[in-house]
Order: C-alpha cells, then structure tokens, then sequence
C-alpha cells in the first residue's frame, strides 16, 4: 500500500495525485462520469458532474455525463495506465492516459464539476468560483503537505 505521502505532491499551480497502480479500471455512469483508477486500498475514484473535453491526439471531443451516448470516447481508454491526475488551484482538473490522450474538466462558477478520493481519506473537490478544497488525512508523517 502506498502511503498518501507517496502519492500526493504539491506542484507550483496545484496537486499531483499518483495512484499506485495508475490503470483505468472502471468507467461507470449515472448523471455522472465516475472513473476509477487502480486495484484496492489505492485506488481513487473521480467523479465528474460537469462537461468535459477529452483530446485524442489533435482532435477535442466534449463529453456531457447526462448524454451517455457522449461518454464513448472513453471507452478506448479503459485498462489504459494513468500517467498524470493534476488538480489545478484554479478548479481544473487534467488526466494524463499513456496512449497521449487526455481529459479536461474546467472549474465552474455555480457548483462542483468534480471531485476526487483516495485511500485513507484523501479528497480534492473543486469548488464553486474557480479553487480547490483538499482534504489530506493526518495519519502521514510529511509536514510539506
């Protein structure tokens, strides 16, 4: 099990977040897109409730959770290893895919357009205005976080 210090890293314009096992492994939808990445007690769950661009090579595809039919260009992505999350201080998040793909989930001003949690309590939620929340549990010993 990797600790929550291992996979946490403050950048100069947000956090890093670094499951352990970096594998889309479950893709599933409600009114939401909800991702979930790696086996176990590291994995982490992303769940998107706004529309957001996924770009495959040059080309940009918009994806609205309350469309389904939308979300297909996520499925190529399934059983893909995850090489960067980035949650950005201004509200947006980035997942990097080993296959050079990419989503996008720009900040809102009116509610929360994703959220994400982790092992031992760890939560990053975008907030309403354009910032991040983050939720660090306090059983790690690294005082940079």
């Amino acid at each position: 099990m990797a600790s929550v210090a291992e996979m946490i890293v403050r950048i100069d314009h947000g956090w890093s977040i670094v499951p352990a096992d970096s594998e889309l492994t479950r893709l599933t939808l409600d009114w939401a897109v909800n991702l979930e990445l790696g086996h176990g007690v590291d994995t982490v769950h992303i769940r998107i409730e706004s529309p957001f661009v996924v770009k495959v090579g040059e080309v940009e595809t918009l994806v609205l959770p309350e469309q389904p039919e939308t979300v297909a260009v996520m499925l190529p992505r399934l059983r893909r290893k995850v090489f960067s999350i980035e949650a950005f201080d201004d509200g947006h998040l980035e997942v990097g895919f080993d296959d050079d793909s990419s989503l996008s989930v720009a900040a809102t001003e009116d509610y929360e357009p994703w959220g994400l949690t982790g092992p031992n309590g760890l939560r990053i939620v975008s907030i309403p205005g354009g910032e991040i929340a983050v939720w660090i549990p306090t059983t790690t010993n690294d005082p940079t976080l």
